[in-house]
């Protein structure tokens, strides 16, 4: 058997060629991430087909590996995913094959599903104990997500039910243990699905975000505590990806507890320019400047549910999908909310090749929101933010713990007034003192773009920034004096 992965994926379906059948595929074989929710329950579990081959006339389509966890609660390595470990693609039969690898305590098996059976037909396959009948129960045109779609139930002899869509793939099937799955949204790609970068982070230029780090120490004494503090500076979207430039700034506070630092001290660093950039087709995030050896970038956040990368001396994986329903969604834990993802360090154990979480300093997660992103990672936690909703400014938590970090709102607004806010045809610009040459006044859109820039006059005290050529709605003017990091004022229009 010879394997080809992903960017192959097209040249495998040319094999199996153009067959009616294929329109009628449980799983789109082009690494599109399909999701299904658990019946009465918010939790969904991702999954995708991500790599391809050929075996004789059959294509074969291979669903990601994932990890199992035992009752010892230890994590094992799995070939088979949610509907087994892969697709079979049976051209001459126009049929479908679900077909999962013999594991401990699960035995081989396979389930057929012939989407060209003709209603009230039947179909037996094999002989003996192990044949298996199905029957097309029914064909119908359903409403799914707007569009009008063709809908296919299959019945097991073996009780189960099967519903396949012309369009939309496999709608609802038993998943392990019996539980019922159904699809949770309409399949795409990773960046367009519960991973887009565009809903898990929202911001606006001039949102902050505090977070506080509290280390993990097995003596139990907290060595240092530190606050970071980030400011968006702008946000710029392009076909495939998003980045956001910050400010950040992070002061820390030393203790000279016993097995601590020699005498006690609190180190604020220079203000930093940092760049967080997210994939809108993966959903994977990057980050440059002083993020990388802070932290504080989704790592592999774009694993599916218990996906795993390896990686030097641990194993991340991914858990499920917690997608608040309308009927019940979870209640707000703090500044941090309810998480939509949520990523964990194993490490493996020699002894029965298992893995298992870290304890202590080695007890590495981390939990993204969405609109917020990451809300937590190993030994930080958002704590603080203030940011822009629907033209609303929303805050949580305290920012005094941050007032010395960037300059606070509070003095800006005592340095600088900008009114009529809301404006309609023009803005004023008032400084307390005269403006030093080079001063730079920048008008920014909710997206980050530059609608307007002036270079304000040496001495003055005053600027008048025109609005009549611009839409209404949310702006951010960008005050930046020589020598002084950037001030950002929210101006309505």
């Amino acid at each position: 058997m010879k394997h080809v992965f992903a960017l192959m994926l097209s040249l495998v379906l040319g094999v199996a060629g153009t067959a009616a059948g294929q329109n009628w595929c449980p799983f789109r074989p082009a690494g599109d991430v399909h999701a299904f929710r658990l019946a009465a329950t918010d939790t969904v579990l991702t999954l995708r087909l991500d790599s391809a081959g050929v075996q004789g006339p059959d294509s074969l389509y291979f669903f990601n590996r994932i990890m199992r966890r035992t009752m010892t609660r230890a994590w094992y390595k799995s070939r088979n995913n949610q509907f087994g470990v892969r697709l079979r693609y049976q051209a001459t039969q126009q049929m479908y094959q679900l077909e999962w690898n013999a594991e401990a305590g699960q035995p081989a098996a396979s389930v057929p599903l012939p989407v060209r059976l003709k209603t009230g037909s039947s179909l037996t396959i094999g002989s003996g104990p192990t044949a298996v009948t199905v029957q097309a129960t029914s064909r119908t045109v359903r409403m799914l997500e707007g569009t009008a779609d063709s809908v296919l139930t299959l019945t097991l002899s073996t009780g189960a039910v099967y519903e396949i869509s012309k369009n939309f793939g496999l709608l609802t099937a038993p998943g392990p243990g019996g539980r019922s799955l159904t699809l949770a949204r309409r399949p795409g790609p990773a960046g367009q699905s519960y991973y887009n970068p565009l809903t898990l982070l929202t911001l606006q230029p001039g949102d902050e975000l505090g977070f506080e780090t509290r280390p993990i120490m097995s003596s139990g004494i907290d060595c240092y505590h530190e606050w970071i503090l980030r400011r968006v500076v702008s946000r710029q979207q392009t076909a495939d990806s998003l980045v956001y430039v910050f400010q950040q700034q992070t002061t820390r506070m030393q203790s000279n507890a016993p097995s601590c630092y020699p005498v006690p001290s609190t180190v604020t660093s220079p203000v930093q320019r940092v760049r967080l950039a997210a994939s809108l087709r993966t959903g994977r995030w990057g980050g440059s400047g002083t993020l990388l050896s802070n932290n504080l970038v989704p790592r592999r956040a774009e694993l599916l549910a218990y996906e795993y990368a390896m990686l030097p001396n641990q194993l991340l994986m991914g858990f499920p999908v917690l997608a608040p329903s309308a009927v019940s969604p979870p209640a707000g834990i703090g500044c941090t909310g309810a998480s939509l993802l949520q990523q964990q360090a194993l490490y493996w154990e020699s002894g029965d090749n298992s893995f298992h979480p870290g304890l202590d300093s080695r007890a590495w997660g981390q939990a993204l929101n969405a609109g917020l992103g990451l809300t937590a990672q190993y030994e930080t936690t958002l704590t603080y933010y203030q940011r822009t909703s629907n033209g609303s400014s929303i805050t949580c938590g305290s920012r005094t713990a941050f007032s010395a970090l960037l300059p606070n709102r509070n003095a800006v607004a005592t340095a600088l007034k900008l009114y009529p806010n809301p404006a309609a045809a023009e803005a004023v610009l008032e400084l307390s003192e005269a403006s030093a040459a080079g001063t730079q006044v920048t008008l920014l859109d909710v997206t980050g773009r530059t609608r307007l820039t002036q270079q304000v006059p040496a001495r003055a005290t005053r600027l008048v920034i025109p609005l009549t050529d611009l839409a209404a709605g949310l702006y951010v003017v960008r005050i930046k004096q020589p020598g002084h990091a950037p001030v950002l004022l929210r101006l309505q229009h």
